[in-house]
């Protein structure tokens, strides 16, 4: 099974700070250099909502000893749980007016999570 993600996408470390996540090859940075500060409920959310463990996603290379791991377990985060982290988001850096942040899809957000970094 091959895993497809939608760009762009955000990290969601589990101290609610996220990582805006542009394209794959920003991905494959973030898995090759900062991955291993990773704790266990650290997420990546998709422009679909897809989402998926960091630790799923940062796997050791197959090999006839690891060939039977199974794929990332694909969850959905909802558009009002991704609205409810992005507001806590903007709260954290300090963002006035929280409460009135809406979108109606999650590249909206996306762009939001964009602009606050």
């Amino acid at each position: 099974m091959t895993l497809k993600l939608y760009w762009p996408a955000i990290i969601q470390q589990n101290d609610g700070h996220l990582l805006f996540i542009a394209d794959n090859d920003h991905l494959q940075d973030y898995l090759t250099l900062d991955a291993h500060f990773a704790l266990p409920e650290d997420k990546l959310i998709d422009s679909q909502g897809q989402t998926i463990l960091v630790s799923q996603l940062h796997r050791p290379p197959l090999t006839s000893i690891s060939a039977s791991i199974a794929p990332p377990k694909i969850n959905k985060t909802s558009l009002n749980e991704f609205i409810a982290i992005i507001r806590l988001y903007a709260q954290q850096q300090n963002q006035c007016c929280t409460s009135k942040i809406t979108f109606t899809n999650f590249s909206q957000g996306m762009q939001i999570i964009q602009q606050l970094d």
